[in-house]
């Protein structure tokens, strides 16, 4: 059932692929508000980025902190910002191979890589400077030496001392990363007694873990679960169409026309259930054969307990189940690119699946391994998604209208930005000394523009439910007679009024 005689060349090829889509056109979109907070935030000295992050931020400071010695090496500019992040992307596609590999089987491994290198959520947060990429990255090598433990016949304290100091890292880059620890947690006290021999030495790394993340528990406590703090007040209560679409986007559907991205999470559901109940055949020549399973999980019908399938289940679903309990009891916390550390698990059961199909169906139909056409299909489908994402914009255009206002203002023009989020554009603007910038949320500053002979108005289509009254404002202020220029852009229109 071999899809790789050559495993090395298909790693290679398959790490060329990721690099390729993550690296290409990542400086060609603006950032937009979060990754320009990130920018200015990682600008700040250590000390006082941690200062500020504690008393100001819903999120720990390790992105941070690793984003400003990056950009201390490599510079400000977009794509310098971006790099890191795709750096991560890259190495999480290494990450998933070996761990299929390892604890699978090879084809597994390449399957997985695969499937994560072509997956178009991955990817565009792979290309923003975020801590997403950092998160699926770190979520990886916890799981790659938390099996290692489990399943290793003597400890390693080598493994032990990474997996406590990945833990630790994993814990200070976002909330989410506490929940794939206790997703771990989860597996190993429903299988306790297979691994019995590591109780000691795996909660032991619980403990030091949670003793070194404590000064950070008081800030995520006060900032994610109090009432009076706003911070998350944004995320909307999670509904049945929201998780839909939440485990769609992790797929990679998200770029997809809708009813080609209902026919992928659909193929990928059935593989991930090939992957979870294995049919008869599959089981018997992975024992003859030395396939992707042992014999203990060849004689069992009911694959679900088997423990390398129960982890990848717990892997994906834990997290998203307790994060849906925490928004339907405490607060609204989840969102898919908080969950981004799940993927793996989802594409580790679709080669699972995909490697028992070709079992069964080896030499039936073609003599081209089902393995490999499987593989095409699924690539094939993602094709309009990966153009859409590429070809369209994706990110408010702040970066084109600040330089357009900067080649096109006068000396006695005045700026308005009609946005409550206008920080991208005095980010890209840089203060020009040419242009008078009135800053604003709102409200009409009148006095400030007598002396102005025209006016720019930048308004960003954010503000959805405000949308008529605010662009009917600007006309009742200026007068539609007295519009020189009318520029639309990607989530923002610019306007030029003479005075």
């Amino acid at each position: 059932m071999s899809i790789l005689k050559r495993t090395p060349w298909l790693l290679l090829l398959i790490l060329i692929l990721a690099a390729f889509f993550r690296l290409f056109c990542l400086g060609c979109e603006s950032l937009w508000l979060d990754e320009v907070f990130s920018a200015v935030w990682s600008n700040q000295q250590p000390v006082s980025l941690i200062e500020s992050t504690a008393s100001a931020e819903t999120q720990p400071p390790l992105y941070y902190l690793l984003l400003h010695y990056w950009m201390v090496l490599f510079g400000q500019g977009d794509t310098a910002v971006r790099a890191l992040s795709a750096c991560f992307g890259i190495a999480s596609v290494y990450l998933v191979y070996r761990i299929g590999k390892e604890f699978y089987h090879k084809n597994v491994g390449i399957l997985a890589g695969f499937l994560l290198a072509i997956n178009a959520f991955a990817i565009s947060y792979s290309q923003e400077a975020r801590q997403y990429s950092l998160l699926l990255f770190l979520t990886l090598i916890s799981f790659f030496y938390f099996l290692r433990i489990v399943e290793a016949e003597k400890i390693n304290k080598t493994h032990v001392i990474l997996y406590v100091l990945v833990n630790i890292l994993l814990c200070y880059t976002h909330l989410f990363g506490l929940f794939s620890i206790m997703a771990q947690v989860f597996y190993f006290l429903l299988f306790r007694c297979r691994h019995l021999r590591a109780t000691f030495v795996f909660f032991g790394a619980q403990i030091i873990t949670l003793l070194a993340f404590s000064p950070w528990i008081f800030v995520l406590i006060r900032y994610t679960f109090q009432e009076a703090v706003h911070g998350l007040d944004w995320i909307p209560e999670p509904t049945v169409t929201g998780v839909a679409e939440i485990v769609g986007s992790l797929s990679g559907a998200g770029y997809l026309w809708r009813p080609a991205g209902i026919l992928f999470v659909l193929i990928i559901f059935f593989l991930c259930l090939s992957g979870v109940f294995l049919a008869r055949e599959s089981m018997r020549k992975s024992v003859q054969g030395g396939g992707v399973f042992n014999r203990k999980l060849a004689v069992s019908v009911k694959s679900l307990i088997e423990p390398k399938i129960a982890l990848l289940l717990i892997w994906f679903l834990f997290p998203l189940v307790l994060s849906l309990v925490l928004s339907l009891t405490v607060r609204p916390i989840i969102l898919s690119r908080c969950l981004i550390g799940i993927t793996p698990a989802l594409f580790l059961l679709t080669a699972i699946g995909i490697c028992n199909i070709d079992s069964i169906l080896k030499g039936r139909l073609s003599r081209v391994p089902a393995s490999v056409v499987i593989a095409l299909i699924i690539a094939v489908i993602t094709i309009p998604g990966l153009y859409a994402y590429y070809a369209l914009p994706q990110k408010t255009q702040w970066r084109e209208v600040a330089n357009m206002i900067k080649q096109d203002a006068g000396p006695y023009d005045g700026v308005i930005v009609y946005d409550e989020q206008e920080s991208p554009f005095y980010y890209y603007y840089l203060g020009s000394s040419a242009i008078s910038i009135e800053e604003h949320k709102f409200t009409w500053i009148e006095d400030s523009l007598i002396d102005k002979d025209r006016v720019w108005v930048v308004f960003s289509s954010g503000n959805q439910d405000d949308d008529i009254n605010l662009r009917n404002d600007i006309f009742n202020r200026y007068g539609r007679d007295s519009l020189l220029l009318q520029e639309e852009l990607h989530e923002i229109t610019v306007y030029l009024f003479d005075q």
